[in-house]
């Protein structure tokens, strides 16, 4: 049976609370990543530092070589992704002979019709990006995953294998801190309101969608704007 995208990121997930492998994983999770999004072949490409692009892993000869031209030429979706942090689709051949003509031949020759790119960033950093090479016209709803599968890649990148016991404590004690004002703010918002907890919570999570704060950022406003009042 035909793994899903959920059941994929579930497994490349279930690693980070172990010690990992990082480059076993990322081939793992781009396998995964094909399979579940019916992609004939992926690739990454990481950015390295000066802008060098290198190939990190592709699940076929095929897409290895079309992951070392783009490094090479710093062309092609998969590139373009990488250093314009952006979204990159070629939905079909006419598509992708207009905007890479040089690649479009290779793309061609091995029987893709589509692909698409996703970039791996962190806190406004490009990493670099995820590539997925399709023999069939991709639909809105087909690309929904790829970002989800380049986020997942870069947290295995980045999540280290190992953290000291103090390092783990404050970890835990920021997420407990993040609840307790979390309740303080229910609390301030259900007496100001004269409203029920629940919908003190859902009231708490809307003003943070509307402010774009987090909801704990969002918590810490309102506690500290009802002990200034």
């Amino acid at each position: 049976m035909k793994i899903t995208p959920m059941e994929a990121m579930a497994r490349a997930a279930s690693t980070l609370v172990c010690d990992h492998d990082v480059t076993d994983v990322l081939a793992q999770l781009l396998t995964d990543a094909a399979e579940s999004m019916d992609a004939s072949a992926a690739g990454m490409l990481l950015l390295r530092p000066h802008g060098v692009l290198e190939v990190l892993t592709a699940t076929s000869h095929r897409g290895l070589d079309l992951e070392l031209y783009q490094a090479q030429e710093r062309r092609g979706p998969c590139a373009e992704a990488a250093t314009t942090d952006s979204t990159v689709v070629g939905n079909d051949l006419v598509e992708i002979r207009a905007r890479w003509p040089d690649l479009a031949p290779m793309i061609e020759a091995a029987g893709y019709l589509a692909v698409e790119a996703h970039p791996l960033h962190w806190h406004g950093q490009v990493l670099g990006a995820l590539n997925l090479f399709h023999d069939h016209e991709l639909t809105h709803e087909s690309l929904e995953p790829g970002q989800a599968f380049a986020d997942v890649a870069t947290l295995v990148m980045l999540t280290p294998s190992q953290l000291s016991q103090p390092a783990v404590a404050a970890l835990v004690e920021a997420a407990l801190t993040g609840r307790t004002v979390i309740e303080q703010a229910k609390g301030v918002l259900a007496y100001q309101r004269a409203i029920s907890t629940e919908q003190a919570y859902a009231l708490l999570l809307q003003q943070a969608r509307e402010a774009r704060l987090s909801v704990t950022r969002m918590a810490e406003t309102i506690v500290r704007s009802a002990y200034t009042r």
